[in-house]
């Protein structure tokens, strides 16, 4: 079980990390944030990481992996952040869903400025979409 009842998010993520091996770094205005998850049965181990992004973002932050250390930051400066970059259409499956990245994709049968406006109402308020003008 994974239960936090208005837990720090430093609590959360030291016992998070413990148990799965990574490093982070916490952004001073993170400190403090209470959090509270309430989880029923077994988690399975893989399922663990994707548990802690998904609790980071709904109480507004992100893990943005730099090296080998996450940075855990406020949401609203996350695309400010250099974040991993994937180059080409397929993203890979193993990838957390909610890990933020930069994603490149080369365009075949669209231009990229069309692109941007059908793709628009499925991106989160907090991403940002562009294109380059010349393709």
């Amino acid at each position: 079980m994974f239960n936090f009842d208005n837990a720090d998010i430093e609590i959360v993520l030291q016992a998070t990390s413990e148990l799965l091996v990574f490093n982070y770094v916490l952004s001073p205005e993170v400190r403090g944030k209470k959090v509270t998850v309430q989880t029923t049965g077994r988690i399975p181990v893989d399922d663990i990481f994707p548990v802690l992004l998904t609790i980071l973002d709904v109480n507004g932050l992100a893990a943005v992996k730099s090296g080998n250390v996450y940075r855990i930051i406020a949401k609203q400066g996350a695309p400010q952040t250099p974040t991993r970059t994937i180059v080409g259409a397929e993203v890979d499956p193993a990838l957390p869903g909610d890990e933020v990245v930069t994603v490149i994709v080369a365009l075949k049968y669209v231009s990229a400025q069309d692109a941007v406006g059908l793709l628009r109402p499925f991106v989160p308020a907090q991403a940002a979409l562009t294109s380059h003008r010349d393709t």
